[in-house]
């Protein structure tokens, strides 16, 4: 048996009386067999020619048809076991976090956390305490047996998205972080030891904002060791279909 369907469109005279219907039928096994072969597509493209370790790449939902995001892919996955701090550059919804956890499954570190801070989302007077912890009592409202930092990543990989909104108090207190490998929560008397890989991602042109005196240029520097950047989807149309 196959499915079908008619559709029946009435032809009138010029007094309101149905003197023709105009039938079309479709056969649905062909939409089905569309339907079907696109799913198909939809699992396969994006692992093409993403060379041998391609499997994990469905898991991570990473769309990768256009030429472009498929020689990104292979340069994150050659610097995804290296411990060096990675800058993500990209507009808004291109994809960051979803390239920075690429990064992470890929890494020597995939077994670990993958913590993420999103610096716009957080307001201005807890950035600090929820980056790096506080002590017991260290200030008003810290009554809890303090809190740990975001930063302690627990030798995994610690994401800042939107670094570019990190206010500049806290931008010298990262630097120190990256420089030492160790944090002093708010209150604490000594410090402690971390390690984590750092992965950035922006929205905005960093080296602009140094020039305007809005980023720390020592820190800019330390971010952008290894810097990736991520086309927009308007400009890797390739993928559309796929995503």
């Amino acid at each position: 048996e196959r499915m079908r369907i008619v559709t029946g469109t009435p032809i009138f005279d010029g007094k309101g009386n149905v003197q023709y219907v105009i039938t079309m039928l479709q056969d649905v096994q062909k939409f089905q067999n569309l339907y079907h072969t696109l799913l198909s597509e939809r699992e396969i493209l994006p692992a093409m020619e993403l060379g041998p370790s391609s499997e994990a790449v469905p898991k991570q939902r990473v769309v990768a048809k256009s030429v472009a995001m498929r020689n990104l892919l292979t340069i994150a996955e050659q610097i995804a076991p290296l411990d060096s701090s990675v800058l993500l550059y990209g507009e808004s919804g291109s994809g960051k976090e979803v390239f920075a956890r690429f990064i992470h499954e890929h890494s020597k570190r995939k077994d670990r956390p993958m913590v993420t801070v999103n610096c716009a989302a957080l307001p201005e007077n807890l950035i600090e305490s929820e980056l790096f912890g506080y002590q017991k009592g260290s200030f008003t409202g810290a009554n809890k047996e303090g809190k740990v930092g975001l930063i302690e990543a627990d030798r995994g990989t610690l994401f800042i998205d939107e670094i570019n909104s990190l206010p500049m108090s806290v931008q010298s207190k990262l630097l120190r972080v990256i420089e030492e490998k160790s944090v002093q929560r708010i209150g604490a008397v000594t410090p402690k030891k971390v390690d984590f890989r750092l992965i950035a991602a922006t929205n905005q042109d960093l080296h602009a904002l140094v020039q305007d005196g809005k980023f720390r240029e020592d820190l800019y520097y330390r971010l952008r060791v290894i810097p990736l950047t991520i086309p927009p989807v308007r400009n890797r149309t390739e993928d559309i279909i796929p995503l």
